[in-house]
């Protein structure tokens, strides 16, 4: 889903997609590293910060490094 919209003066397009992984059988990783940053005592915002070379995210290839990341397996991801 596309969203378009203005903040402080800023026009922004954010594009919102949702996207399943499943660990494989086998081992291989989801192959992602997570970084938070806000600086809220509560809440944050989690994001891409390293992708693992040939890991299930990297050969998938539709999450990339800065992405955001607001649910895991349906649970709303925004506090420490």
């Amino acid at each position: 889903m596309d969203t378009l919209g203005e903040l402080n003066g800023v026009d922004y397009h954010l594009i919102y997609e949702e996207i399943t992984l499943k660990r494989s059988k086998n081992g291989k990783r989801l192959g992602l590293t997570l970084c938070y940053g806000n600086n809220d005592e509560y809440e944050t915002d989690i994001f891409v910060s390293e992708i693992e070379k040939a890991s299930i995210a990297d050969i998938d290839g539709r999450i990339k490094v800065g992405d955001q990341i607001l649910q895991v397996s349906l649970l709303t991801v925004n506090q420490k």
